[in-house]
C-alpha cells in the first residue's frame, strides 16, 4: 500500500507541491487534471519525465494521473493516448470519475439509457489506453451523484465491460452519501477489482448510525478503518492509498478556528500520521 496524496493539497507549482509532499513523508501522489495550468492531456512528455524525476530524489512516485469524468474524455481520443503514454513512462494509474447524473439525483439505479452510455464511454477510454499501453490499469471512481456511485454498480459495469486492467478506485464516502455503507458489505464487489483508495473520515447521523451525516477526520469517525486496512493487507493490496480530506465536506462546526491558509495541507498531514499507524498495525496482524 502506497501512501499518497493529492498534489494539490500543497499549493503552488508541482515542484514546490513535490517538496511539500516528500518533505511531509508522503510516498506518492496523485496528479488531478492539469499540471501548473497544462491538462495531463496535454503536458509536455519531456516536462513529465523531469517531473517524475523531481518526486524520486524526494521519495515520491508519481502513483495516479486523474482525468475526470468519463463523459468528458470519452471523445478526447488524442489526449487519452497521450495519457496512456504518460502511463507507460511512469507506472501511473490511469483514474476516471463516474459520470454525473443528469438532475444529480444520487439515489436508485440509473436508467437503463444512461448506464448503456457509460458503459460505452468507459469501453472507449479503457479501448484507447489499451492501445497505447496495455499494462496501464484504468481505475474508475464512484461519485455521489456518478452514474456508478456505489462499488455494487462499479462491480457490474466492470463485468458488463469485460476488459482486463480495468478496476475500482473506491472512495468509500463517496459512495456512502449514495447510500451504501462503507463496511463490510461493500468488499463482496471489490474481490479483485481494487485498484486504489481515496482515503478520508465520515460521520453517521447520530440516530441512524448507516447513514452519512458529514466528512470527519478518520479515527475519530464512524468508519471501521482498521478492519478496512486489514484486508487490505490481508489480499496483498499494493496501490495507492491517497489522502483526500475535502475540508469542504465537513461540517462548520468541525472547521479549523483559526483557519490556516491550507486547511486541507493540514489535514493531509495530519492524515499521514494515521495512515501510517493504520498500516503497520494492519501488516502487524499478517505476522501474528
Amino acid at each position: 500500500m502506497l501512501l499518497s496524496v493529492c498534489a494539490t493539497a500543497f499549493g503552488g507549482t508541482l515542484s514546490e507541491q513535490i517538496r511539500a509532499a516528500g518533505d511531509a513523508g508522503f510516498e506518492a501522489l496523485e496528479l488531478r487534471h492539469a499540471v501548473d495550468g497544462v491538462p495531463l492531456g496535454r503536458l509536455d512528455a519531456a516536462r513529465f519525465s523531469d517531473l517524475c524525476g523531481e518526486a524520486a530524489e524526494e521519495g515520491l512516485t508519481v502513483a495516479t494521473l486523474a482525468l475526470g469524468q468519463v463523459a468528458q474524455w470519452r471523445e478526447k481520443i488524442s489526449e487519452l493516448r497521450h495519457v496512456a503514454a504518460l502511463s507507460a513512462l511512469s507506472g501511473a494509474r490511469v483514474r476516471f470519475h463516474s459520470s454525473a447524473r443528469p438532475g444529480g439525483e444520487a439515489l436508485g439505479d440509473p436508467p437503463d439509457m444512461l448506464y448503456r452510455l457509460e458503459l460505452d464511454g468507459v469501453r472507449t477510454c479503457v479501448e484507447t489506453i489499451h492501445a497505447v499501453h496495455p499494462e496501464t490499469l484504468v481505475m474508475i471512481e464512484p461519485g455521489r451523484d456518478s452514474v456508478c456511485n456505489t462499488t455494487a454498480r462499479l462491480a457490474a459495469l466492470l463485468d458488463d465491460l469485460g476488459a482486463p486492467n480495468v478496476g475500482i478506485n473506491w472512495d468509500f464516502v463517496n459512495a456512502w452519501r449514495a447510500g451504501e455503507h462503507p463496511w463490510p458489505e461493500p468488499w463482496d464487489h471489490l474481490r479483485g477489482r481494487l485498484y486504489g483508495v481515496h482515503w478520508k473520515g465520515a460521520r453517521a447521523e447520530p440516530h441512524e448510525p448507516r447513514r452519512y451525516a458529514c466528512h470527519f477526520v478518520p479515527g475519530d469517525d464512524d468508519i471501521q478503518h482498521r478492519s478496512m486496512w486489514a484486508t487490505w493487507a490481508a489480499v496483498g493490496f499494493d496501490g495507492p492509498v491517497t489522502a483526500d480530506p475535502e475540508y469542504h465536506f465537513f461540517a462548520p462546526r468541525d472547521h479549523f478556528d483559526p483557519e490556516p491558509e491550507r486547511p486541507e495541507w493540514v489535514l493531509c498531514c495530519t492524515y499521514l500520521d494515521k495512515m501510517i499507524d493504520y498500516r503497520r498495525r494492519a501488516w502487524e496482524r499478517l505476522v501474528c
